[in-house]
């Protein structure tokens, strides 16, 4: 295991309170563009948004948010469907969303105002799209540099996005949250010392204990629908190369007959970048049972995890690795790599292998599935892990970010007519 490397945080009661915030109310606008692209909900990074904007909404009836999306706004998450008064939604209306991502890195038009209004500050809840403003104050979320460190997960536009999307960011002086110290340490180290270092705070992704829960039930168990009438192994995410998949079926295919006849492995997750060379992975010889789903709703995924004797993530490079989380809050072992952010996700209750190592993945792997105390004791470690990333405390630390963007233009403002009266 792991050693600890804990630095969440407990839950706060409540948001900065009124000596904290403004007079007025502030005008906040929140990316959402996530949550309408090809994977319904946008997947893990769509829930890290709507946790936020929920718990926003819960804590919050005073400031207004808009959130604000160019892809079309059609199904709208059932957490995000009964929002309070402060609370719109804008439909950006350029079309094709590249189009628009573009002309805000290349020629920062047109500006976020003309369509939401006078704001405050715009929180780009991703590098691959930060809006051009005019008077409000940037807030961007980075959830990696994979396009820097990992350039083949992405397409050429992919990486022209992420990497003019930083640049922007820093250029105009907005505030970074990155959602690790191991993607802080990503960023400082991109920019090679030219970033001041309290420029980028960290603020992880929260993981939110309904999560799954609340959805509507499929007709039929996935275990029932996937032929899964026993134990299995079980791993998340898109498919596409950086996670690993050829790796951990070979891995698999390590495994003792007896371990394979009685656990499946079943990848959950939707076609992404380079799809046919992730799936070559399938079609190789292994003796045993793959089982491909696609992509699977919340409540869905919750129930094959809660179902799974072991939690399989051998990424080469993530950011943060939310479904270790989620495997965690649903009280199975997991395994995965000691490379990125993952280690510092997993603290000491997961098992760390290398994840270019096919034998010391498989060691791993079985030394979980034949040692009951093993596994029970990486599974009550990680469902304590797993409370330590709140939602709620990670709301109040973006609201407190928001605050002190907002504030620095305060102080610009101040000292631009201090510095008028001097001269």
């Amino acid at each position: 295991m792991a050693p600890e490397t804990d630095t969440m945080h407990s839950d706060p009661p409540a948001l900065p309170g009124d000596a904290a915030a403004p007079k007025r109310p502030l005008r906040i606008a929140i990316a959402a563009d996530e949550l309408f692209g090809r994977v319904r909900g946008g997947g893990g990074q769509g829930r890290v948004i709507t946790n936020l904007i929920r718990q926003l909404a819960a804590l919050d009836h005073h400031n207004h948010y808009t959130l604000f999306a160019a892809r079309p706004i059609r199904e709208i998450p059932p957490a995000l469907s009964e929002l309070p008064p402060n609370f719109s939604w804008l439909q950006l209306p350029c079309r094709p969303r590249e189009w628009l991502y573009f002309a805000w890195h290349l020629a920062r038009r047109p500006l976020l105002e003309r369509f939401a209004g006078p704001l405050d500050v715009v929180h780009a809840t991703s590098t691959s799209a930060v809006p051009a403003v005019h008077r409000a104050r940037l807030v961007v979320t980075v959830h990696d540099l994979v396009w820097w460190r990992y350039p083949k997960g992405l397409n050429w536009a992919g990486r022209f996005v992420h990497r003019s999307g930083l640049r922007i960011a820093v250029r105009e002086g907005a505030r970074l949250a990155a959602v690790s110290e191991f993607t802080r340490s990503e960023v400082l180290a991109y920019f090679g010392g030219r970033l001041p270092p309290d420029r980028v705070t960290v603020i992880p992704n929260g993981i939110d204990p309904d999560f799954g829960l609340t959805g509507a039930p499929s007709a039929a168990p996935p275990q029932e629908r996937f032929g899964l009438t026993g134990p299995y192994l079980l791993t998340v995410g898109t498919v596409e190369p950086r996670k690993n998949l050829r790796r951990l079926v070979e891995a698999y295919g390590r495994l003792p007959e007896s371990l394979r006849q009685d656990h499946p492995l079943v990848i959950v997750g939707p076609k992404g970048w380079k799809v046919d060379t992730a799936d070559a992975a399938f079609t190789e010889p292994v003796p045993g049972r793959i089982v491909w789903t696609g992509y699977l709703a919340d409540t869905d995924l919750r129930t094959l995890l809660e179902g799974a004797s072991l939690f399989v993530y051998p990424s080469l490079y993530e950011g943060f690795g939310l479904p270790i989380l989620e495997a965690m809050q649903c009280g199975i072992p997991v395994v995965t790599s000691r490379t990125a952010a993952m280690p510092e996700v997993a603290g000491n209750a997961a098992l760390l292998i290398d994840p270019l190592d096919p034998a010391d993945l498989a060691a791993a792997m079985i030394r979980v599935l034949t040692d009951t105390k093993l596994a029970r004791c990486c599974a009550k470690r990680g469902f304590e892990r797993a409370t330590l990333f709140s939602i709620t405390a990670i709301s109040v630390e973006y609201f407190t970010l928001y605050l002190q963007a907002r504030l620095s233009r305060a102080m610009e403002k101040l000292q631009s007519v201090h510095t008028s009266r001097v001269c």
